[in-house]
């Protein structure tokens, strides 16, 4: 006598086995779930990867640009026209676009910038707000100069001065 062992069927919980229809709805689902996910990674990957890399942005003059990383320049100390010192340290406020790599790269023809701006000036001149704030606008006029244009927008688009002492 011999036997012969069948494997035991899966049933639909009335003791019926599942019908041929809901193994496959299961399997549909799946799929869907699958392929809709990678619809949501694919979307990412191209708004945050190639997007940028085929369609950078371009700035028109006047339009706005969104401000990007602080970077600051090593601290510099310069004799004034009239004999006097001056230890100033410089911060660039960079745009978007800017690449902080590419401005580190510049750090001396920015040196310079500040010898040359600060170098024409007096104590008197700088002790005076307004000649601050003057010699601010042509020290940013100058670097804006030296860093140029990325996609359209200046790098630089402001400076800030951290430490500023006459003696």
């Amino acid at each position: 006598m011999t036997a012969t062992l069948t494997p035991p069927q899966a049933t639909s919980g009335d003791g019926e086995p599942p019908a041929e229809g809901a193994t496959k709805k299961g399997g549909a689902k799946k799929l869907l779930i699958i392929v809709v996910a990678a619809v949501v990674v694919l979307g990412a990957a191209f708004e945050l990867v190639l997007k940028p890399m085929l369609f950078p942005p371009h700035y028109r003059p006047g339009q706005p640009v969104p401000a990007g990383q602080i970077v600051s320049l090593p601290q510099n100390t310069i004799n004034l026209s009239d004999g006097h010192l001056l230890q100033v340290t410089v911060a660039l406020q960079l745009t978007a676009p800017a690449s902080p790599t590419a401005i580190a790269k510049d750090d001396p023809k920015f040196l310079n910038a500040e010898l040359t701006v600060f170098g024409a000036l007096t104590q008197p001149d700088l002790l005076n707000p307004a000649g601050r704030t003057a010699a601010q606008a042509a020290l940013l006029q100058a670097f804006q100069q030296i860093a140029g244009t990325s996609e359209g927008a200046q790098q630089i688009s402001a400076i800030y001065f951290t430490n500023f002492i006459t003696q």
